[in-house]
């Protein structure tokens, strides 16, 4: 069994190019940028809106999604999402997350743990 994978959300991206993780955040975030920064959608779409103070800020955020691999929405991931709103007491945002982790990720179990309603 290879390392596991991790779907990266928002704000984490932001901290973490902000440097505002606690140390063992960003020795996590190091191992996990190294073979490969996964994200969602809708995370490119929050961190590439988010406003920077400067260009250098908004280059370093458009970087870190351009060497990344960004999940897509389809009916899979739709569907998923359906599935687990009719299973669990989650925000949408996170069940939307839940459901690309699920078909891409062995951390899906651990996300929805935490979450059981």
């Amino acid at each position: 069994m290879g390392k596991p994978q991790y779907l990266i959300d928002s704000n984490t991206v932001i901290d973490y190019l902000n440097d505002k993780l606690l140390e063992s955040g960003n020795r996590l975030l190091n191992e996990v940028v190294d073979q490969m920064p996964q994200v969602s959608v809708v995370t490119k779409i929050e961190v590439l809106g988010f406003n920077t103070k400067t260009e250098k800020a908004q280059q370093m955020l458009i970087d870190f999604i351009e060497v990344g691999f960004v999940y897509g929405l389809d009916d899979e991931v739709v569907n998923q999402t359906i599935t687990l709103r009719k299973n669990y007491r989650m925000p949408s945002l996170l069940l939307l997350l839940s459901s690309m982790a699920s078909l891409s990720s062995p951390a899906m179990p651990k996300i929805l743990k935490i979450y059981k309603a």
